[in-house]
């Protein structure tokens, strides 16, 4: 029996790791273009923190959880998804690769930055040392007195990053924060939008909400950011622009066990998950680190009942939570419900230790069994 799960990121991993605990016997098999694993949801603390901290090599990962390797692309558009269904085979190498069930764990791809995307710092870009140190340049040009730095996309991405580059001395003035949504964080709390507004202010960071960037041209001291919003086109002089839209792009259909759909038709040894995903089941379907996670756990619970002949189980898990970090002391959120909302240090405290639950998993401490 052969599991083989495509994409390394959070429902991929959480997928092989339950595997390893619950279906060791099934032979497991992770492809992927890349050699690490990232954290996502702490790549904002490259400012802080050495990049290596945030990522784990696949190879350090497979000698703990028994899973094997493949280096390799996947087009995983539906049409080809049938035919692998199909074939039971994906097209890598000579001979191609057998499954008896294929995981599609890929994430959904950022949205691509309008005008000359090399000038652009991405989320993506932040993964890799050079991206890095580009962000840490431009924010020592700001610190310095240099021209402010743009952050684009205020969701929690963006968001996250600029606290953390206020709290490595970048002064609010020096931040330029640029939004399309009329308001910060729609659909969340409005004691938590509050909270995330009155510290944007206290730090004296600008705000262009309703506000799309057109295009960036970097070069020398100083980029042209271009925007257009209520008062019309207008250029900005900007150190750099860190670009933080989130994802995008069409997502995989699925069944509520899991199973992607074509059209009307159940692929019925094809599972997908994370941001890629969107189940027509009652449990959380958000483009989030958490429901990747959980989807992952699952689609590997599903096919372990499929195989021993026990019935699968529709995704239910609702959304438990929310927490946007707003630096190593300060965050805000909710639990369980969104009226009980936390904020300041208990929320930073929360957070972290949903953080530590993650990697705890990762070191082969999975508490996420009773939950």
């Amino acid at each position: 029996m052969r599991v083989v799960v495509v994409g390394g990121g959070y429902a991929g991993i959480s997928c092989l790791i339950r595997l390893h605990g619950r279906f060791r016997e099934c032979q497991r098999i992770l492809v992927d273009p890349g050699h690490l694993h990232i954290k996502r949801t702490r790549l904002q603390e490259i400012v802080r923190r050495p990049l290596e901290g945030l990522r784990e090599p696949f190879v350090d990962l497979a000698a703990r959880f028994g899973f094997r390797m493949r280096h390799g692309l996947v087009d995983c558009r539906p049409a080809s998804l049938a035919g692998y269904s199909r074939e039971g085979r994906l097209p890598l190498g000579k001979r191609g690769l057998a499954f008896d069930f294929l995981v599609v764990a890929t994430g959904s791809p950022d949205r691509t930055p309008p005008g000359r995307a090399a000038d652009v710092i991405t989320v993506a870009d932040t993964a890799t040392p050079a991206g890095g140190k580009r962000l840490l340049a431009a924010a020592e040009k700001t610190r310095r007195g240099g021209p402010p730095l743009a952050i684009v996309g205020a969701g929690a991405t963006g968001l996250q990053y600029l606290f953390e580059l206020l709290e490595t001395g970048v002064p609010g003035p020096g931040l330029l924060l640029v939004d399309r949504g009329q308001r910060l964080l729609s659909g969340q709390p409005e004691a938590i939008r509050d909270y995330v507004a009155g510290r944007l202010a206290s730090a004296g960071v600008r705000v262009l909400s309703n506000t799309r960037m057109t295009s960036f041209r970097g070069g020398g001291r100083a980029g042209s950011l271009r925007v257009a919003g209520p008062g019309g086109r207008r250029a900005h002089n900007v150190s750099a622009v860190m670009f933080c839209p989130g994802s995008g792009g069409r997502r995989l259909r699925a069944d509520p066990y899991g199973r992607v759909l074509v059209g009307r038709r159940t692929l019925p040894n094809v599972f997908s998950a994370g941001d890629a995903a969107s189940w027509a089941a009652r449990g959380q379907d958000g483009r989030t680190a958490q429901a990747a996670v959980r989807k992952g756990r699952h689609a590997a619970d599903n096919i372990r009942r499929e195989v021993r002949g026990r019935m699968m189980q529709e995704f239910l898990t609702p959304n438990l939570g929310f927490f946007l970090s707003m630096g190593p002391r300060d965050a805000a959120g909710w639990v369980a419900s969104p009226s009980r909302v936390v904020t300041g240090l208990p929320a930073a405290g929360l957070r972290e230790a949903i953080e530590t639950r993650y990697e705890l998993m990762l070191e082969g401490i999975d508490t996420f069994a009773a939950f």
